[in-house]
């Protein structure tokens, strides 16, 4: 099953790290998994620091895309997400979450039973 892991952010800079390095310690797999990155025209670094993550792991997902949010609200950020994503599922994530090493893996179980 693919799952699409939506983020949507601005000015996430200070957080997103951690967020990153969450999604990166999922025990579901990576190569069942896209990641779409919403930047809501940040004026800090969160857009490069999705741009070092999406260059480092290309080769380990499906796919990393990176869109840009011109309308720069969470509603259109999200409808961005959906639309680019390839996904069975899609799960949003905020920005600034730390998600734990089995989220992805428990949501799918959850989902398939």
């Amino acid at each position: 099953m693919l799952v699409s892991l939506c983020i949507i952010a601005f000015n996430e800079e200070k957080n997103i790290n951690g967020l990153l390095n969450s999604v990166v310690a999922q025990t579901y797999p990576h190569d069942k998994t896209e990641i779409i990155f919403v930047d809501g025209m940040s004026s800090d670094k969160t857009k490069k620091l999705m741009e070092e993550f999406r260059d480092s792991y290309t080769s380990d997902y499906v796919a990393i895309k990176i869109v840009n949010n011109v309308k720069r609200v969470q509603p259109c950020g999200l409808n961005l997400a959906i639309k680019n994503s390839e996904g069975d599922v899609i799960i949003r994530i905020d920005a600034h979450a730390i998600l734990n090493k089995d989220f992805v893996l428990n949501n799918v179980k959850c989902i398939e039973t």
